[in-house]
């Protein structure tokens, strides 16, 4: 009867002993093995990767340089030429009974968006042994030369028979219709006649 006591106390301690053996040698592994994947999780995670971000900054100084190459400064306008003015400032008197004359071959000439035109001044009457044409006051950016010498003023002799001159037409021109005044002077007889072109510039 003894000895039976005895055998249970030795199997419950021996029961005792291997249970916690087991509780304690299974679990804490398992819950170490837990707490080191989450927090190597969580590390991977939250540690950021200097690589990374040497990477991302190398494309944003790419994508800076790569704009300031496509987009080169825009050139710096070159400046209008001054607009061309003439103004005839001299006294003279028209001889009504000149026995010399001129007339514009087409009279109104419109250069309205264009950059130039021709006209043709034809001259009659007496023949001028020695004489000349010059070309009266202008409207502002709109010029009048002689074709032929690039002047306002023209010698005239007796086998002279026309002029051709032409007409420019600047940028920013004055707006308007205009009387151009030609004065064609006998040298001989001190006389002035005139004609005139009608410039139309809108």
């Amino acid at each position: 009867m003894r000895k039976t006591k005895i055998f249970k106390i030795a199997r419950f301690f021996l029961m005792t002993t291997l249970v916690f053996s087991w509780i304690f040698s299974g679990w804490p592994l398992a819950l170490a093995e837990e707490t080191a994947t989450s927090t190597s999780t969580q590390t991977s995670t939250s540690i950021p990767n200097p690589a990374d971000e040497i990477t991302v900054q190398q494309q944003a100084d790419e994508e800076s340089v790569s704009e300031e190459i496509a987009s080169p400064p825009a050139p710096t306008p070159l400046p209008k030429p001054p607009l061309k003015e003439r103004a005839l400032n001299r006294d003279f008197r028209i001889a009504q009974k000149a026995a010399h004359r001129c007339d514009a071959e087409i009279f109104r000439i419109d250069i309205s968006g264009r950059v130039s035109a021709q006209a043709r001044i034809l001259l009659g009457g007496k023949k001028v042994q020695s004489g000349e044409v010059e070309i009266g006051s202008l409207p502002i950016g709109i010029d009048i030369l002689f074709s032929e010498n690039r002047d306002y003023l023209h010698g005239v002799s007796q086998n002279d028979g026309a002029f051709d001159v032409e007409i420019v037409n600047q940028e920013g021109s004055q707006k308007g219709s205009f009387s151009i005044t030609m004065l064609y002077t006998d040298r001989e007889s001190n006389q002035i006649t005139v004609c005139q072109i009608n410039i139309v510039n809108f």
